[in-house]
């Protein structure tokens, strides 16, 4: 199989900005994963700040591995995650797999209210 899914990463002091657009599929998840974890290895703690673009989707199998992702990224030092999207895939992160990570959590389009997730994070 495969990777699927397109993106750039970006760290701020202790945010990692992700820009994702087009489809993923498990595997893309999975390079997606590795390049966060290899841009934060020598930080203690970080915030996922990710912006998504309105081309971007995931397929079932992607959804699950997104959930292992997330888990495995607290392990390494994640203390939250932002996601800016729209509000459809928004809904599927908060019922499908925010519920299933242990981490401070919010998807919203409104930027102030992104800022002042992370503001209070830290």
């Amino acid at each position: 199989m495969e990777s699927h899914g397109s993106f750039t990463l970006k760290l701020e002091d202790y945010v990692v900005h992700t820009y994702a657009c087009n489809g993923f599929n498990e595997l893309g998840i999975v390079d997606y994963r590795e390049s966060i974890l290899k841009l934060v290895s020598k930080k203690s703690s970080w915030i996922l700040f990710e912006h998504v673009d309105d081309s971007a989707g995931v397929t079932p199998e992607a959804l699950r591995e997104l959930i292992l992702t997330y888990n495995e990224f607290k392990k390494f030092g994640c203390i939250a995650i932002a996601v800016d999207i729209g509000s459809t895939f928004g809904s599927i992160l908060e019922e499908s797999v925010f519920n299933h990570i242990d981490l401070p959590t919010l998807a919203s389009k409104e930027q102030s209210k992104l800022t002042a997730f992370i503001e209070n994070i830290i």
